[in-house]
């Protein structure tokens, strides 16, 4: 039994960071309609499909009364916002031929997690992983003075999935209505966006466009769904196994960027990159270590959660 259950929980996880790694080639459908309007419709959609959810769940009055707990009211409200800009990131990367350098910082993600646990959270560093933060720091250092361009893609994704995360285990809320919350938080910024966007005519979506309208339906679902998956995968199956999972997702986006957008990846990408692999090898090794000697359980909730 516990075997099926851990199946079950593997299946759920792969697909989700698949879902995730191939995500680019669904909004390069999008690509003449504005990223933020594209963001918009990607809240609005989700939301409809987390609140469903947590009806089905029979989760809403455990939603009405978390709004009571100000505390962590104030940590959902920030992580709203964290949450939303991440999307938006993703998506004009996606629009804008940087998925190469997108894939970049969720590698980068997981180490600066870390350090955000040691400055944050007291957390312990140990000296391998500090190791594996100045490796890839050095990876992104290299792309910068090769370039004379700073990749802010994919710092900036890393700055707002890492703060992401941070807000999210501190305010220990059950995934789901934490991200229902989230989304409810955005959308009187996602009506001001759609309504203006209509004024201004940005990026014209035909208000007659069925074609347009089930892309960005979809395109909410498939935010959703792979979140959801991930909730339930994460509580069947080891840490272990999503610190190698979770790289399933920038290693799509980087095969999809190189070789079906035809994105530049030169022998400075290759490495800057080299390092950046090198420091999570490192990372997933100390990972390995921590959680053979059983210290590993109580970040699982944390991940989670």
């Amino acid at each position: 039994m516990k075997d099926n259950k851990e199946l079950v929980g593997i299946f759920y996880t792969i697909s989700a960071f698949v879902i995730w790694g191939v995500l680019p080639l669904f909004w390069r459908l999008l690509i003449k309609i504005n990223s933020l309007e594209i963001t918009a419709h990607r809240i609005f959609w989700a939301f409809i499909f987390f609140l469903s959810l947590n009806i089905i769940r029979k989760k809403k009055n455990d939603i009405f009364s978390l709004v009571k707990e100000k505390k962590k009211i104030l940590l959902i409200t920030v992580s709203s916002f964290l949450l939303g800009a991440n999307w938006f990131l993703f998506v004009w990367a996606v629009n804008h031929d940087r998925v190469v350098e997108a894939s970049m910082g969720y590698y980068i993600n997981p180490i600066f997690s870390i350090v955000l646990g040691m400055i944050f959270l007291r957390e312990k560093l140990k000296k391998i992983q500090i190791l594996a933060f100045l490796l890839a720091t050095a990876g992104v250092i290299i792309i910068i003075v090769g370039y004379g361009k700073v990749p802010w893609v994919a710092i900036g994704l890393t700055l707002l999935f890492g703060f992401y995360g941070l807000t999210k285990k501190v305010s220990k809320v059950d995934s789901l209505i934490s991200l229902n919350l989230e989304t409810l938080f955005m959308l009187p910024l996602v009506f001001y966006i759609l309504i203006d966007s209509r004024i201004r005519a940005m990026e014209i979506i035909p208000l007659n466009s069925f074609y347009y309208l089930l892309l960005l339906i979809i395109g909410g679902i498939l935010t959703a769904i792979p979140i959801y998956f991930f909730s339930q995968g994460a509580k069947l199956i080891k840490l272990s196994y999503i610190g190698f999972f979770q790289y399933i997702a920038p290693s799509l986006n980087l095969i999809i960027g190189i070789f079906i957008f035809k994105e530049s990846f030169t022998p400075i990408h290759f490495i800057s990159f080299l390092f950046i692999w090198t420091s999570l090898v490192i990372f997933i090794l100390s990972n390995l270590s921590f959680h053979s000697k059983g210290k590993g359980k109580e970040v699982v909730g944390a991940f989670v959660e």
